[in-house]
Parts: structure tokens; C-alpha cells; sequence
């Protein structure tokens, strides 16, 4: 169906917004008073695609975009080639090895059950929020998993029914659309003018 121009922006907008505002929820206070410090109004977002060809797109986009809204992400994960030089380009730190890193994250943000649990073992006592994206998905769950973000409803009953995850604990945020990128369309005319038959036969 057709999408208008102003959803489009509130999608692209939202997405990056609420994981801001996941970041810096209730459910993580107790982690910043441990610390015993506040993140401050730039937070330092370490970010981990993982392998899965579809979560590594849409981490490029969320690091583009808290970037542009002024926090700090770096990108860790055991990938390469025009994903991770795009990353580069855009001033978005990219790492394989987390003893590179001179500071420690505020706030861990992963899409990955290995990378995720290596950063958050790495830096003990950081919180962690953990994104959802398919209904095989193996999130992990850890004492520092602060809050856990599901990408639909699927995603969202996966883990309050399978994951043994609470479902106070679960948040869903849409995956956002880069307007800068992909303009709507028009509306679809009432009868369609071409048709294209795909077949094997």
C-alpha cells in the first residue's frame, strides 16, 4: 500500500530515536547508579551486527543516524568489504578487536548472540540492549541484557514465549526508512499498465 511521505519520515525518524530512548530508559538506571555515573548527553554506542546478512544493513543505517543526532557508535564485528569501508566513510569507527577500544561504551547495543556476548563480557557491567530480528533468532540472555528490542510482534512473542524473557523487559521498535535514500512513490495507478510473468516453463 502506499506509504505518505510524512510516515516515511516518522518511521526513519522513530527508529533511531527509540533506541535512544531504550538506551536511556528506566530499565537501565540501576546499571548508570552502579556506575555511579549518568551517560551524558552524547552516549558512546557500541554496535554489533553480527553474521546476519540482514541486521549488518540496518546497523550501517543506525550508526549513520546516531551519528548525525551527535553520539559516539563504534562497530565491532568480524566483517568487512563495502559494509564495513561504508561505515568508515562515514566517520563510524569499525573494530575487530575490542582491546582497540580506549574507552568503555555506555551502552552495548547488539544484533548477535556471539559478538554481543563477547562485548558484553568484555566490558562487565555495561548495560546491553539486544535486538530481535527473526523467529530463529538465539538472543542472548545475561544478567547486563538490560532490555531486549524486537524488530515486530513475531519477534516480540518469540521472546516472551521461547526466549524466557519478560515481557515488561521487551520493546518493539520497526526497523526505520532512510528518506534520504529511498523517495515514495506515487499512489499505484487504479488499473495496472504493464505486467511481467516470472516462470520456469
Amino acid at each position: 500500500s502506499h506509504v505518505s511521505r510524512n510516515q516515511h519520515v516518522a518511521f526513519a525518524r522513530s527508529s533511531a530515536m527509540l533506541c535512544v530512548a531504550v538506551y536511556r530508559g528506566r530499565s537501565l538506571q540501576g546499571f548508570w547508579m552502579r556506575r555511579k555515573e549518568s551517560p551524558t548527553s552524547a552516549l558512546r554506542v557500541l554496535l554489533t551486527p553480527g553474521a546476519n546478512p540482514g541486521s549488518v544493513p540496518v546497523v550501517l543505517d543506525l550508526a549513520r543516524a546516531l551519528l548525525r543526532k551527535g553520539h559516539h557508535p563504534v562497530v565491532y564485528g568480524i566483517f568487512g568489504g563495502v559494509d564495513a569501508d561504508a561505515l568508515r566513510a562515514a566517520t563510524v569507527p569499525v573494530l575487530d578487536d575490542l582491546s582497540a577500544l580506549n574507552f568503555a561504551p555506555d551502552v552495548i547495543h547488539g544484533h548477535d548472540h556471539l559478538d554481543t556476548m563477547i562485548a558484553a563480557l568484555h566490558f562487565a557491567g555495561t548495560p546491553v540492549v539486544v535486538s530481535c530480528r527473526d523467529w530463529d533468532a538465539r538472543p542472548p540472555v545475561f544478567p547486563t541484557v538490560a532490555r531486549w528490542i524486537a524488530i515486530d510482534a513475531v519477534c516480540a512473542e518469540r521472546l516472551a514465549t521461547s526466549a524466557g524473557v519478560e515481557a515488561a523487559h521487551i520493546r518493539t521498535v520497526h526497523d526505520g526508512v532512510d528518506i534520504a535514500r529511498f523517495a515514495p512513490r506515487a499512489a499505484l495507478p487504479a488499473t495496472p499498465r504493464r505486467a511481467r510473468v516470472f516462470g520456469d516453463h
